[in-house]
C-alpha cells in the first residue's frame, strides 16, 4: 500500500499519542527514516566507510560490494551533505580495487564488479559534486579498456560493448536527446572521446592484438565515430589493411567490409587514393570479391569529389585499376571474380561522372580487338558503353565514330569478323574447351569466346549502321560451321543466325543475302547429320524466303510449330532439301519435324490457286511419286542400315500424308472410317503393317500383296504371314461393304474422285515396307 508506506516513512506523528514503549512525544521522522538516522547516530555509516577504506586488496571485492549495497538501497533518503562526506570512498574503490583487478578477477568477479560500479555511480550521481559525472564516465571507460585488453573473449566483448554504449549515448545527446543512457547523460564530448580512443590505442587492441571475428563485428561503431569526426586517417587505414593480410578468410572479409563502410567518411581524396594503392598492390591470386567491391566503392567516392585546383590526384584511378584486372594477363583464382570485376567496371563507366573517360576506354577496347587481346571482355565493355550512351539511336551521340577510333559501325563489324576468323584458326587444346577452372587455362571456354563475338555482331547490326554482306556470311559459315570442333559449336552458330532472323532489329540487315545463305550454305549441308537447331534454322529461313515472295502465308489454324502455312505456288524454294532431311536424317525428332513440314506445305493449298482441284491432285501425285523415288534410291544403297532408315521414313511419310489427307477430305465419321479401312489403317490408332521382300536377284524390292487390314509382322525371308482363313473372309466382306458404301456416296462427295485417285496410287505403296506404330518403323523389322 503506497499510502501506508509513505506514512510509515515520512508522516508526522501526532503529539500526545503513545507510540510503542517510548511513551509520549512528537517527532518529524517516519519509522524508516528514523531507523536510518538512528543507524547513523550510533556510528553505523562511519564504520561502513572505514571498512571500505581499509579494503585495499582486490581480493576483498565481495566485501566491498556487501558494504556498499545497504547504502545504495536507501540512497533516496540520504541527505546531500551526507553523500558528499560518504562518497570520498569513490576514488579509493576505483583506484585501489577496481582498476587493480587482474584478468582472472575480472572474469571470476564479473557480477560483483558490476554491482559495485552501479552502486558507486548511483550514489555519486546524486551528490553535490560538480565533477561526479566526469569521474563516472572516466571510471567506466577505464574499466571498459581493462576488459578490452583482457585475454578472455567474453571480457573483451563486454568492454567493447561498454564503449559502444557510451558512444551511442553521446550520439543521442548530439541530436538533442538528453535522456542519456541508463546512467543518465554523459559528460564526455566527441573531442574527448576521439582523444581517449587514440591515446589508449583502442583500434590497435581491435585490429592488431589478438584479432577475433566477434570483436571485429562489434568494432563498427567505434570506426564510424572516428571517421565521422575526421579522426580516421591514413595511418589507421593502413593498420587495418595490414591486419587483414595473411588472416583467415572470415577475418579478412570482415576487415575489408569495415574499410568499405568507413571509406565514405574519409574526407580527402588523398586518403582514398592511398587505400586504392594498398588494394592494387595485392597479387592477382589474393583478390576476393570483397577487394573488388572495395575498389568500386572507393572509385565511386573519388569521382564524386570535386577536383581541387592544382591537385595531381587522378580521380579515375580506380577505373584504371579495374581495367587492368579484366585483362587476360590478370589471373584471378576464381572465374566468378573476373565476371564480378567486369560487371563493376562497366557499371562505373555508365555513371554520368565518367562520361569524359568513356572514349579512352573504348579506344583501348578497339586496340585489344585489333591485337586479338582480351577480346571477349573488350566486346562486353563496348556493348555496355553503347547502352550507357543511348538505346537504339535515340540520342545524338550514339555513333561509334563519336569515340574517334573507328569510322563507322561497318568498320567495327569488319574488325570483329577478322578477329573471329583469327581465333578460329588457333590450335585447339583441351584447355580451350574446358576453360574456367580455378586458376587454370584460359579465362573463357572456346564456346564462350565465340558466343561473345557473335553477340557483339548482333549488337552492331541492331544499330542499323552495319549489315552482313555475302562475303561476311561466306566467311562465317566457312569459319564457324565447316571448321567447327563439334556439333555444339555448330548449333551455337545456327541458333545465333536464327536469332538474327527472328529479331526485328536485325532481320532487315540480313534479308538481302538470305537466299544466298540458304542456297549456298544451309541446303548444302549433309541432311543425315543435321541437328534440331540446324533444321529449325533451315525451316525458318525457307519460310522467310517463300513468304517474302508471297509463296507462303499464315493461316488461322495452329500446328505443332505455330501457325499452319498455306502454299500459294506450285513449287517452294527449299523443298528438295526438306525431302532429303525427312528421308535421311539420323535424328528421329528432326525427321518428324521435316515430315510434318512437308505434309503442311503439300496439303494446305491456297484457294487462290486455280484450278484448285487439279493442283491438289497434282501435288498429291507429286508427294507419292517423291516417296517412291526415294524408296527406289534406297533399294540400291549398299548400306543396309541406311537403306532401312530411308525406306521406313518413306512409309512414315505416306502414312502421315494419308492421315492428314483423310482428315482434310472426310467430312463425316463414316467417311473417315471408310477411308481409314480402305488404306489399311485401322481407326483408333490401330497399327498398320506391311511386308518387305527382296527380289530373287536382290536388285530391287518386290511388293508383297496382303489383305487391306494387314496384321502380318515383317520377315527377312518371306513377305507374308499365315493368317486365319475365317479372318480373311471377314476382312474381304468388310472391304466389299466399304466399297459399296463409297459408291453410294460418290455423287454427294465432291472429293470422291480424289479419293479414288489416291487409292489407286497408294495401293502398291502400302505393302512395300514394314511400319509399326507410324513413328517407330525400324524397331520391329528384319530386312
Amino acid at each position: 500500500d503506497e499510502t501506508r508506506a509513505r506514512r510509515a516513512t515520512f508522516a508526522l506523528r501526532q503529539p500526545g499519542r503513545v507510540h510503542g514503549r517510548r511513551g509520549r512525544g512528537s517527532c518529524s521522522e517516519g519509522r524508516l527514516i528514523g531507523n536510518i538516522n538512528a543507524f547513523g547516530r550510533f556510528g553505523g555509516f562511519r564504520r561502513l566507510k572505514d571498512a571500505i577504506m581499509q579494503a585495499a586488496d582486490p581480493s576483498q571485492i565481495a566485501r566491498v560490494r556487501n558494504l556498499l549495497s545497504p547504502v545504495f538501497e536507501v540512497k533516496e533518503f540520504l541527505a546531500t551533505d551526507f553523500l558528499d562526506w560518504f562518497m570520498t570512498v569513490f576514488h579509493h574503490i576505483a583506484d585501489h580495487i577496481l582498476l587493480r583487478l587482474s584478468d582472472e578477477d575480472l572474469k571470476n568477479e564479473f557480477r560483483s564488479i558490476n554491482d559495485i560500479v552501479n552502486s558507486l555511480c548511483g550514489l555519486y550521481r546524486i551528490s553535490s559534486s560538480a565533477s561526479c559525472q566526469e569521474h563516472i564516465d572516466k571510471l567506466k571507460l577505464e574499466l571498459a579498456l581493462k576488459g578490452l585488453k583482457s585475454r578472455y573473449l567474453e571480457r573483451r566483448l563486454s568492454g567493447l560493448g561498454d564503449i559502444n554504449d557510451l558512444l551511442d549515448t553521446l550520439a543521442g545527446q548530439m541530436v538533442g536527446d538528453n535522456r542519456g543512457g541508463q546512467d543518465g547523460p554523459c559528460w564526455a564530448d566527441p573531442e574527448f572521446m576521439c582523444g581517449w580512443l587514440k591515446a589508449n590505442e583502442v583500434l590497435e587492441e581491435i585490429f592488431v592484438h589478438n584479432v577475433h571475428t566477434e570483436v571485429l563485428k562489434r568494432s563498427r561503431r567505434i570506426l564510424m565515430f572516428l571517421s565521422e569526426w575526421g579522426e580516421l586517417g591514413e595511418k589507421e587505414v593502413h593498420m587495418m589493411w595490414e591486419s587483414s593480410l595473411g588472416k583467415h578468410e572470415s577475418i579478412e572479409k570482415l576487415i575489408i567490409d569495415l574499410l568499405g563502410q568507413v571509406a565514405r567518411h574519409l574526407r580527402t581524396v588523398e586518403a582514398l587514393q592511398g587505400l586504392l594503392k594498398l588494394v592494387s598492390g595485392l597479387e592477382p591470386s589474393a583478390f576476393t570479391t570483397q577487394h573488388i567491391e572495395l575498389v568500386r566503392r572507393i572509385t565511386c567516392l573519388m569521382i564524386q569529389m570535386e577536383k581541387k585546383e592544382g591537385s595531381t590526384v587522378d580521380h579515375f584511378m580506380g577505373i584504371n585499376i579495374l581495367w587492368n584486372m579484366i585483362q587476360d594477363d590478370f589471373q584471378f583464382s576464381l572465374s566468378e571474380m573476373h565476371n564480378f570485376c567486369l560487371q563493376c567496371f562497366v557499371g562505373l563507366l555508365e555513371l554520368q561522372e565518367c562520361r569524359q573517360v568513356r572514349g579512352e576506354y573504348f579506344r583501348r577496347c578497339v586496340e585489344n580487338l585489333r591485337e586479338h587481346n582480351s577480346v571477349p571482355q573488350s566486346l562486353m565493355v563496348m556493348n555496355g558503353l553503347f547502352l550507357a550512351i543511348a538505346v537504339k539511336r535515340k540520342q545524338p551521340d550514339v555513333d561509334w565514330a563519336s569515340f574517334g577510333c573507328v569510322q563507322d559501325e561497318q568498320e567495327l563489324l569488319d574488325l570483329v569478323l577478322a578477329d573471329l576468323m583469327w581465333y578460329q584458326g588457333l590450335p585447339i587444346s583441351s584447355m580451350d574447351i574446358d576453360a574456367g577452372e580455378e586458376g587454370l587455362g584460359p579465362r573463357y571456354s572456346r564456346q564462350e569466346e565465340l558466343q561473345q563475338r557473335l553477340s557483339f555482331i548482333s549488337s552492331v547490326l541492331e544499330l542499323e549502321g552495319g549489315s552482313l554482306k555475302e562475303q561476311h556470311l561466306d566467311c562465317l559459315w566457312e569459319t564457324l560451321v565447316k571448321k567447327a570442333v563439334n556439333s555444339t559449336e555448330r548449333d551455337l552458330v545456327f541458333g545465333w543466325l536464327e536469332g538474327l532472323l527472328r529479331c526485328r532489329w536485325t532481320r532487315d540487315r540480313i534479308l538481302p543475302v538470305l537466299e544466298s545463305l540458304f542456297a549456298k550454305h544451309i541446303c548444302t549441308q549433309d541432311p543425315s547429320s543435321i541437328s534440331e537447331v540446324g533444321f529449325r534454322l533451315a525451316r525458318y529461313t525457307m519460310t522467310l524466303i517463300n513468304s517474302s515472295k508471297s509463296w507462303l502465308a499464315d493461316s488461322d489454324r495452329n500446328g505443332d510449330n505455330g501457325k499452319v502455312m498455306i502454299t500459294t505456288t506450285e513449287q517452294l524454294v527449299g523443298t528438295p532439301f526438306v525431302w532429303e532431311v525427312a528421308v535421311g536424317a539420323r535424328n528421329q525428332s528432326v525427321a518428324q519435324q521435316a515430315i510434318s513440314f512437308l505434309n503442311e506445305v503439300y496439303q494446305n493449298l491456297s484457294s487462290s490457286l486455280q484450278p484448285l482441284r487439279e493442283l491438289m491432285e497434282s501435288k498429291r501425285h507429286e508427294f507419292i511419286a517423291s516417296c517412291m523415288e526415294h524408296v527406289q534410291k534406297a533399294a540400291g544403297d549398299a548400306n543396309v542400315k541406311k537403306m532401312e532408315t530411308r525406306v521406313s521414313r518413306c512409309v512414315w511419310l505416306l502414312t502421315s500424308f494419308l492421315k492428314e489427307f483423310e482428315g482434310n477430305v472426310a467430312s463425316t465419321k463414316a467417311q473417315q472410317q471408310l477411308l481409314l479401312r480402305k488404306h489399311s489403317v485401322a481407326a483408333q490408332q490401330v497399327q498398320a503393317r506391311a511386308a518387305l521382300q527382296p527380289l530373287p536377284d536382290g536388285s530391287s524390292i518386290a511388293l508383297a500383296k496382303e489383305s487391306s487390314v494387314a496384321r502380318a509382322n515383317c520377315s527377312s525371308s518371306s513377305g507374308s504371314d499365315m493368317t486365319d482363313p475365317e479372318e480373311e473372309r471377314e476382312e474381304r466382306e468388310e472391304v466389299r461393304k466399304g466399297e459399296e458404301l463409297q459408291t453410294n456416296h460418290t455423287t454427294s462427295d465432291g472429293n470422291g474422285e480424289d479419293n479414288r485417285t489416291i487409292d489407286s496410287n497408294v495401293s502398291g505403296a502400302e505393302n512395300m515396307v514394314t511400319e509399326e506404330g507410324a513413328n517407330q518403323v525400324a524397331a520391329n523389322r528384319d530386312v
